[in-house]
């Protein structure tokens, strides 16, 4: 793939991941406890994306303190524990 294609690659990845999240969070607001760890693994997707793909470490910061906080609000849910650990891989690289 040259130069171009993985740009327009990324910015579709992009703007298809920031939309699920505006999505998420908007059901989130309705019902919390179905939608909020939604959000969390769209954010640390976010996250990860950011400090790989487009190098903006202060951005994936900032999306994984976000899983983090959510995550303390779900402690006895596996999943939403495992989005914590990546958040705080995140937020150590």
């Amino acid at each position: 793939m040259n130069f171009p294609a993985v740009c327009i690659r990324y910015a579709f990845l992009q703007e298809r991941n920031e939309e699920a999240l505006l999505i998420r969070r908007r059901l989130a607001e309705e019902n919390p406890r179905a939608y909020l760890p939604k959000v969390a693994i769209t954010l640390i997707n976010l996250g990860i994306f950011y400090l790989q793909d487009q190098p903006d470490q202060g951005q994936a910061m900032v999306l994984a303190q976000e899983v983090i906080d959510i995550s303390q609000q779900f402690p006895q849910v596996p999943i939403v524990q495992q989005y914590d650990q990546a958040a705080q891989q995140v937020l150590s690289s």
